[in-house]
């Protein structure tokens, strides 16, 4: 029996491309109160912002929950602080210590379970000094620049070591992905006293969101590559795509150039460009805006569509501009809301784990998106202000109460 105009059209409709709005990256604040200006680099944690200072010795604090003012909040003594990372309700600072000789690292651990009064904890010395950290709730790693991947549980105890010839490092759970220029060394921490090299890639992998994972390689100053990858099996990524950026170099402290957050990838493409790919269709990233910021950029972090780029001063920007979705085929599904109205977190019931969440408020503007479910079915939403949203999964969309 043929069938019915009405459905085919149903059915094209489906699966045409819903049509992203115009997108802008602006500018919503830029803070400079004496202290961004010797900050090295920059950490984000929900709307809470976290600089290593340089300067001050310090862990300084600010709560950006309004983009275009940030607030001081508190600090903390880190010694020499070069570097921080924030996982859950814990804070590493990376620092070094001026002598003697080859100029000992650090590594100094704050809890930050309440921001505004944060918590020294314990400080260790790393023999050599590092270049880049990661950490997760259950790993904290780093790598030195004689050659080593230092393996930690988080209270840094050191669990174990290995020759790694990286200078940059990011966590997948008991994945690490450890780069060095075009070559990405993938370890197996599963054992964390035996860490061992899994696998060897060509491209870049430099930050972590769900089930996708970016990296940036700079063949110039004004040209280079953004690598998409599936990490559904963390040891063994398969890439999805890759698409021209404007190039770039390392950021000096950190050497990250790309942070995903959600659906979107923001990549610090030269000294002074900043990019915002949408990767909701990881198989055809998109560029979606640029934007000339200041130039020497040293650190890079995301929540939702606030990006906040740390050069002298403390920029957040803001990618607006509508909701941005590309072509794929609906997923009907049905999911539930719990509780609602909700406050802190946010648990989707009958949700299937692949589809990618997105929250909006009701101009339209994406708060919260991720591109796959925690196995766990909850969300944080710790950053959302009380109000009235719509959350989407797939294709089906439920109204949300935030307290």
């Amino acid at each position: 029996m043929p069938q019915p105009l009405s459905s085919f059209l149903l059915s094209f409709a489906l699966l045409s491309a819903y049509a992203a709005s115009a997108q802008t990256l602006t500018r919503a604040a830029s803070l400079n109160d004496g202290y961004t200006g010797t900050s090295l680099n920059i950490a984000a944690n929900g709307s809470m912002v976290y600089l290593a200072d340089f300067g001050s010795r310090q862990l300084r604090i600010y709560d950006a929950s309004t983009p275009s003012a940030p607030v001081f909040k508190a600090a903390t003594a880190a010694n020499q602080a070069r570097s921080v990372v924030v996982s859950g309700t814990k804070a590493y600072v990376r620092g070094q210590i001026s002598d003697p000789y080859p100029y000992p690292g650090t590594l100094q651990l704050v809890d930050v379970s309440v921001p505004t009064a944060p918590v020294t904890g314990r400080l260790i010395t790393i023999s050599a000094p590092s270049f880049s950290m990661a950490a997760n709730s259950s790993l904290v790693c780093l790598v030195t620049n004689t050659g080593q991947l230092q393996v930690f549980d988080p209270t840094l105890n050191q669990l174990g070591t290995l020759a790694c010839p990286a200078d940059n490092i990011t966590l997948n759970g008991t994945v690490a992905y450890a780069q060095s220029g075009s070559q990405c060394y993938v370890y197996d921490l599963s054992t964390p006293s035996q860490p061992r090299l899994h696998a060897t890639l060509t491209g870049a992998i430099g930050a972590v969101s769900g089930k996708l994972a970016a990296g940036v390689l700079a063949a110039t100053a004004t040209a280079g590559t953004v690598y998409i990858y599936n990490v559904s099996d963390p040891l063994n990524p398969v890439l999805l795509s890759s698409i021209a950026n404007n190039g770039g170099t390392q950021l000096a402290m950190s050497s990250t150039t790309v942070y995903t957050t959600g659906l979107y990838a923001f990549v610090v493409s030269s000294p002074s460009t900043l990019q915002a790919f949408s990767i909701s269709t990881p198989t055809a990233p998109v560029l979606l805006a640029t934007v000339a910021a200041r130039s020497n950029s040293l650190g890079l972090a995301a929540n939702g569509p606030n990006v906040y780029l740390l050069n002298g001063a403390l920029e957040i920007y803001t990618l607006t501009g509508g909701i941005v979705t590309a072509t794929h085929a609906a997923t009907p599904v049905g999911f539930t809301l719990s509780p609602n109205p909700a406050r802190g977190t946010l648990t989707l019931g009958q949700a299937p784990a692949n589809v990618p969440v997105t929250i909006y408020d009701l101009t339209g503007r994406v708060c919260l998106a991720t591109p796959a479910l925690p196995l766990t079915g909850t969300l944080d939403i710790a950053s959302l202000s009380p109000g009235l949203y719509q959350v989407r999964v797939g294709d089906a969309v439920r109204k949300l109460v935030v307290e």
